[in-house]
């Protein structure tokens, strides 16, 4: 099986629908952790005042990006 799944959409035959599988999931979990060590050496080279900016932001952007995800759902769904 491949990382996505498609199958017909019961409401509209010309459509299709995707739905991640779980070895897209697997993929995606890989991928976050490459990325995450990647940035490591970058969060290292910020000063300590920039490094503590960073981590009080980071909170509402992942609000931001929750709010982005909830809205493009939405809009997928109709």
């Amino acid at each position: 099986m491949g990382l996505v799944a498609r199958q017909r959409d019961p409401h509209d035959a010309r459509s299709r629908l995707v739905e991640i599988t779980d070895a897209g999931r697997e993929y995606c979990r890989n991928c976050g952790l490459s990325v995450g060590e990647s940035v490591v050496p970058a969060l290292n080279m910020l000063s300590d005042r920039d490094r503590d900016l960073l981590m009080r932001v980071l909170p509402a952007l992942r609000r931001a990006v929750e709010v982005l995800s909830e809205n493009d759902e939405r809009t997928t769904r109709n």
